[in-house]
């Protein structure tokens, strides 16, 4: 195991209070993270939450640890609001935990999207091209991001 794993493992045994938590499938990076680290993992847990396929979305110090929490209530109220989204069940904007702040979001709704993009009439294979997302890069050298005009 090593040491982002362990690190995350003692602190989600000391949040759920569950000593003897254990992963029943440590975290593996995934790779497309545009700016943050992403790694899914599944816990052996009595902790209904908690025992899923999970995702971690670890951001860089560059960003404003707060970021992670504010991300955590946009995925939250767009899945709120019906969309596809998966929701986030913890985030922290403590950076000694893992070096950055971050956020824990269910992990598997691709199947689910696509569902709920047929009932709207949308093939998302056959439409990939049309429903990719616009770049977040502005024209200029400074970029954006959506949780930056919040920030302030």
């Amino acid at each position: 195991m090593n040491d982002l794993a362990r690190r995350f493992l003692d602190h989600l045994r000391a949040e759920l209070g569950e000593p003897g938590l254990e992963y029943a499938e440590p975290p593996m990076a995934i790779s497309g993270g545009y700016d943050a680290q992403v790694f899914s993992f599944r816990l052996n847990t009595i902790h209904e939450g908690w025992a899923r396929p999970l995702i971690l979305r670890l951001l860089g110090v560059q960003h404003d640890p707060r970021r992670a929490v504010l991300e955590s209530v946009i995925q939250n109220t767009v899945a709120t609001l019906g969309y596809p989204a998966p929701r986030a069940i913890a985030a922290t904007a403590d950076t000694t935990v893992l070096g950055g702040a971050f956020l824990v979001m269910a992990r598997g709704l691709a199947a689910d999207a696509r569902r709920s993009m047929a009932r709207c009439g949308v093939d998302a294979r056959r439409d990939a091209a049309a429903l990719s997302m616009p770049s977040t890069r502005a024209p200029s050298s400074r970029r954006w991001t959506l949780s930056e005009p919040a920030m302030r």
